[in-house]
């Protein structure tokens, strides 16, 4: 289990700038960001989203509850990588392990 934990591993190498995208305009994020093709993280363009309150919790945290009771059979693709396999999970069986993974990680 370890050794297909610290394979899946992201290794992160430079820091992505994070902009304001109510602040920036058009013009400014496409000539810093889209013409050099570079990296950004874009935040407040979806406060205001009923979505984005019911799809999660207060802290921030995906709404697992919520998604599952409302969007349990629905399929989503998912990426393992050991072994490197891709495949369709429904929404319900991702949100029971995700659950488990939280329960276990704070013992």
């Amino acid at each position: 289990m370890a050794e297909t934990v610290k394979k899946c591993r992201l290794r992160v190498v430079a820091q992505v700038p994070l902009i304001d995208g109510l602040q920036t305009t058009y013009e400014e994020f496409r000539d810093q960001y889209m013409r050099p093709n570079s990296p950004v993280l874009i935040s407040g363009l979806m406060d205001h989203w009923r979505a984005f309150d019911a799809w999660s919790s207060p802290c921030g945290a995906p709404n697992l509850d919520y998604l599952s009771s409302n969007f349990g059979n629905s399929h989503v693709q998912v990426f393992r990588c050991i072994p490197t396999l891709l495949e369709r999970l429904n929404l319900t069986s991702i949100c029971r392990t995700v659950t488990r993974l939280r329960a276990f990680s704070f013992r």
